[in-house]
Parts: C-alpha cells; structure tokens; sequence
C-alpha cells in the first residue's frame, strides 16, 4: 500500500534519547568553549541564560555548585567565555550548555591556555590521587620555596617556631613573580630535594590571577610531580585552584595554613614520648611479673624435687603407717585372730624394708650432698682466696691477672683461715709444655716464707 513505513516508528522519547547519547559521545560536544554576550539572566541559585552573537543564540544553565564558585556576578550584556559541556533535555526536547566556569572575554586567551594545559597535565597523570604522598606527622626538617623578602616566608618560619622551636628550616629563595618566575621557583624545589627535607613548602603571599600566573606554569608542575619530598602548595589566593595546587601532595590557602599543616605542636611530641613511656612501663611491668612467677613456680618444682622434701614425704607417709596399722588389726583382731597375727607379722616385714629403703635412700642423698659440699673441696688441698677491697668488702680471686705485688689476701682452707701478702706473681706456672714452675713469696699471719706458686 502507498504510503505504508517498513518499521516500526520511534517514540518521541526514544528520539530525544538518541541525541542525548549522541550528544553525549562527542568530544567536541564534551568539551565546549564558547564565547559570546550574556543576555536574559535570571537572578537564582541557579543560573539559566542566553549566550548569543550576532547571528545565533544557545541556552546556558549553570548549577549552583559552579555559581557559588564565581568571585564576580554575570550580569546581561557581559561579554564572557564559557567552558562546559552539552547537554539534552529530554523531556523537552530542548539543548543547553551546561557552563562549569565563566571568565570576563578579556581574559579568554589566558584561561584558554590554562584550560588546554590542565587538560594535557590531567591526561599525563599529574592530578592523579594515586600519586599523592601523605605529609609526615612529626617533620623536623621543612624547606620553602618563595621571596625571601616577602610576607609569606616571614609568615611560615613565625608559626613553625612558634609551634616547635626545634624545626630547622631550609630557604630557597625564590623569584615568585614575572617572567623568571617559573624557572626559579622550579630550581628552588630541585635544590631543596638535594638537603632531603621532611616537607617542602612552595608558594607566596596573595595577589592577582597575573601576579600568581607563575604557579599555573608546567615548568613548575613538573617540578612539584618530580619532587622526592612530598610538597604543599600555599599560592595564597581564594578564588580558582593554581596548577600548582592541583599536583601538590596538600592543598592549602595561605603560608600560615601551610606552616601549620608542616609543623606539629611540640605538646603533640610531649604527648606521644609521654605515652610510650607508659606502654613502656607497662611492658615492663608486665614481663617482670611473668618473669617472676615463673621463677616462682621453677623454685617450687626444684623444692618438690629435692631430696630433703622426699625425705620429709618419706616422714610422713611412715608416720601415719602406724594408725593404719592399728586399726587394720583391731578389725583382723575381731574376726580372726590368728589371722591378725599372720597379718602383724607381713606387716611389721613391710615397715622395716620400708624403713630399710629409706634409710638407703637418705644415705645416698647425704653422700651426693656431702660430695657437693665446698668444704670437701677444700680438705684435698685446695684453699679460697678472697682480696680485701676496703670497707669491708672483698673480691674473689680466680685468676693471677686479679693480683698485684702488696695485695692482702684471706685464704680460706676446710679447717679455718689464713691472711697472705702477695710479695710477686707468675703466670708462666701452668704454661704448656713447660715442665718447671715458678716459684712465689708469700707472708702468712705476718710470717714469711716461700712455696711453690
């Protein structure tokens, strides 16, 4: 039939969402900008008008997120240039410019430059969060980068003092302003990385977008991206966000703020040292407790196990056989007696080997302690030495390198004590292969005499 479609039609709906998602897959469309003459604003939190030139016109609509943003108010007639992207209603069927910023037209060529750089360095990564390093919690040692003869670094080493007067400070003086801006503030972070600071700061006191454009230079992006030292930007403006803020590791408004974000409280040292001196006490306390219950337990296994103990346990086991003695043959006496006597008889054999076993037992634990003993030591010949050190205190003598000629010596033998000058020594006595001796002089109970070393 004439007239007749070969599909099925679309919904309005489903048109609409076609330009949407085309619109929305173009790059171009993605990133527009624009510039042209403001008119029919309307004064809300968000903001809705016509951008046109002489022969067209296109719908712009900024949300109050980016309005509130704006450090000036778009009025009708204004020329301006607008970044965005572009959007579709699709209830409406209707396209607008969704305007993220917006900047006077006298200042297009600028923020054109600044936008296609930001972009580059986004795409290169330098923006990245991945890459952002946390700044220390206790830095000791902060670098900065800015004028020396400026506000901003009188600003920074004021606060630093002030909060921990031990800091050390690195300056590199730095151009902040004009042509070799860049450049010096770049070699600034360059030559403080060589002295390894905790923190580097990089920025200046306030001024306009031109007195801060060195901070939005790649120069100094890179620089900051390349640093080995994490770095915190304070360029010291309120209105849009530098380059250099962007790829820094913090992000703050003014060199004070930068200051007090690098340097903790000396208080905040005194806390921790203080806390680690508790943990510590602790630890202490804790081990000392393990370590003396265990030495208690070691002492009551070794008196378990010792031989006086078995004896004593011995003792006690004997001790009661007798009661259990007499009431088991009370009880044999009643039901039998000639039985009981049987029973008196086993039981009187079984208490003197007992006995016999123990006596055995106690003889040799007597002997091993009597061949332990010092004294028997001493009584083959031997003898303790013992040097007078003044004031009632006396050193163990183990070996000759502890004498000298004119010491006074307590010799102790197994059966009393004798005082000793020692008159000359000599180590050569014990020498290998050596079959003679030296001899010593010795004074004993004020008597000399001479002996064989």
């Amino acid at each position: 039939m004439a007239g007749r479609f070969t599909r099925e039609p679309s919904t309005v709906t489903q048109v609409n969402q076609q330009i949407k998602a085309l619109v929305g897959s173009d790059p171009f469309l993605g990133h527009v900008y624009v510039t042209g003459e403001i008119s029919r604003i309307t004064d809300r939190s968000t903001l809705y008008f016509t951008i046109k030139d002489d022969t067209s016109a296109l719908n712009c609509i900024m949300w109050p997120s980016a309005a509130k943003k704006m450090p000036y108010r778009l009025e009708s007639g204004m020329k301006v240039i607008l970044s965005g992207y572009m959007d579709v209603y699709v209830r409406g069927g209707s396209y607008s410019l969704i305007v993220e910023q917006a900047v006077p037209e006298g200042t297009g060529a600028i923020y054109i430059r600044l936008k296609k750089l930001e972009e580059k360095l986004r795409e290169e990564g330098l923006f990245d969060e991945k890459y952002k390093r946390p700044i220390p919690k206790f830095a000791s040692r902060i670098g900065i980068v800015t004028s020396p003869t400026g506000q901003a670094v009188l600003d920074i080493v004021t606060t630093a003092k002030k909060r921990n007067p031990y800091v050390e400070i690195f300056l590199a003086p730095a151009v902040v302003q004009g042509e070799r801006a860049a450049a010096s503030i770049a070699e600034g972070i360059r030559r403080l990385n060589a002295l390894s600071p905790d923190v580097i700061i990089v920025g200046r006191g306030g001024g306009s977008s031109e007195d801060l454009w060195a901070f939005n230079e790649e120069e100094v992006a890179w620089a900051i991206f390349n640093s080995q030292t994490p770095v915190i930007s304070a360029v010291g403006h309120t209105g849009d966000v530098s380059i250099a803020d962007s790829v820094a590791d913090m992000h703050v408004i003014t060199p004070t703020e930068a200051a007090v974000a690098a340097v903790s409280e000396i208080s905040e040292f005194d806390g921790l040292i203080s806390g680690y001196m508790e943990s510590l006490a602790d630890r202490i306390l804790a081990v000392t407790t393990e370590k003396r219950n265990r030495l208690s337990m070691r002492r009551l296994r070794l008196q378990t196990l010792s031989p006086l103990h078995l004896a004593d346990t011995s003792r006690k086991r004997l001790a009661a056989y007798p009661e259990k003695l007499y009431s088991a043959m009370k009880a044999a006496a009643v039901r039998d007696r000639a039985r009981t006597e049987k029973m008196r008889g086993e039981l009187r054999y079984y208490m003197q080997a007992e006995l016999s076993g123990t006596r055995a037992h106690l003889k040799q634990s007597a002997a091993t302690l009597q061949g332990l003993s010092p004294l028997r030591v001493l009584a083959g010949g031997y003898a303790y030495a013992e040097k007078s050190k003044g004031k009632g205190r006396a050193e163990r003598i183990s070996g000759i390198d502890q004498l000298e000629k004119g010491d006074t010596l307590k010799l102790y033998f197994h059966d009393g004590r004798a005082d000793a000058l020692i008159i000359g020594t000599d180590d050569t006595v014990f020498a290998e292969g050596r079959e003679d001796h030296g001899t010593g002089r010795y004074a004993a109970d004020g008597r000399t005499g001479e002996k064989n070393a």
